[in-house]
């Protein structure tokens, strides 16, 4: 009798080793702390020439010693400098709100903004860009300074573009381009006989030996989007988005030069030819004309000795015989260098293709209409 109370002790031991464990209610499950996703946002095709920009969803700030580093591959060189050191920010910005691209699409993400100075660590200068991995390093807490407890990494690879090196292979391409055009101007110059060219500006002169101001226009938007549109495929080894105010630029700048043609008569001319014989027909000869159907006096332009660039500015006035300054082609020379030059300097600044305000897109085109129809009405005359 004194062991029954032992058997119905462990009897009871079993029988509570082998019961379920309740599960946790559904309060006690919102109350169990999880781990947040860390997410690092790195926009594709950064300058190093400029801030480099991250963007964590949590909150990160000096007391976290926040560190960038950076990773590409080694195929066929050694690390870069770049590679090789943690670097600190510069401007750590929390609870922060940004739009950022993720698999093509435009989220708004809230965290931690971080910019990194990365002009000490200079690229080879034959590299327009590299592939870097980023990730972001940071302590928990101030108590375990030194040690990293959170790292973030993005999920794709970026391109860091070197402007100096994709300025110097836009440079190379553009002047092979350059001395294509000049080869070919010079073998075309030889055949021309009603006038004298000048080959480097055979491209822009037009069929009369003066230098064609539309066609001027034309070359220098077609060299400066052509240029640049090559300089930031080559920082970000893609096609760059091009805006649609630069697009109507350049349609603006087409349709001029047809316009002009079509209001000029632009023909070009030629030596004389004598009149064809048939059989024994013997040339017409020109009976002098009448007063009565005399025209009026209108004296055609000089042949031009050599393409000049005052032809930009002046203009042939057949019924005085003399040459003038043309207003609407001066307004036109001045506002396209004014807009040429910002569209390059704005673009090279801020690292994309500079998107033209539709205001100065038809201040264009309303220089453009003023040349275009000052040569309709010198045609008709």
């Amino acid at each position: 009798m004194s062991r029954m109370p032992a058997m119905l002790a462990t009897l009871g031991c079993l029988l509570t080793f082998a019961s379920p464990v309740p599960a946790a209610s559904a309060d006690e499950a919102a109350t169990t702390p999880s781990v947040p996703t860390v997410r690092l946002y790195v926009r594709d095709g950064q300058l190093a020439s400029h801030l480099f920009t991250v963007m964590v969803n949590e909150v990160v700030d000096q007391t976290m010693q926040p560190k960038l580093r950076l990773a590409g591959s080694h195929w066929m060189q050694d690390p870069l400098l770049i590679e090789t050191q943690a670097i600190d920010p510069v401007i750590i910005a929390p609870h922060q709100t940004r739009t950022m691209t993720v698999d093509g699409q435009q989220i708004s993400v809230e965290g931690t903004l971080l910019m990194f100075n990365l002009n000490k660590y200079s690229l080879h200068l034959y590299e327009s860009a590299v592939r870097l991995l980023p990730r972001l390093e940071w302590n928990v807490s101030t108590s375990t300074a030194g040690q990293p407890k959170r790292v973030a990494v993005a999920e794709q690879e970026i391109y860091l573009g070197n402007m100096p090196g994709a300025a110097l292979w836009t440079a190379v391409v553009m002047l092979l381009v350059t001395t294509a055009f000049i080869v070919w101007s010079k073998s075309k110059s030889k055949k021309i006989t009603a006038f004298n060219p000048r080959p480097v500006l055979l491209l822009v002169t037009g069929p009369d030996g003066y230098l064609s101001l539309w066609r001027v226009q034309l070359m220098l938007w077609t060299y400066a989007v052509g240029s640049l549109v090559f300089l930031f495929g080559l920082v970000r080894l893609k096609i760059p988005e091009i805006p649609d105010s630069l697009v109507a630029l350049m349609g603006m700048s087409l349709l001029t030069g047809l316009g002009a043609k079509v209001g000029s008569g632009e023909n070009p001319p030629g030596p004389a030819q004598p009149a064809a014989v048939t059989g024994n027909a013997s040339p017409v000869t020109a009976q002098p004309t009448t007063s009565a159907q005399a025209p009026a006096p209108s004296l055609p332009p000089p042949p031009s000795e050599q393409a000049k660039w005052g032809d930009l500015l002046s203009t042939w006035n057949s019924a005085t015989g003399q040459v003038e300054l043309s207003v609407p082609k001066a307004q036109m020379v001045l506002w396209t260098v004014l807009i040429v030059t910002l569209f390059c300097v704005k673009s090279v600044l801020d690292g994309v293709l500079w998107e033209v305000p539709w205001q100065m897109v038809a201040l264009t085109g309303f220089s453009q209409a003023g040349y275009v129809g000052d040569k309709f009405v010198k045609g008709k005359t």
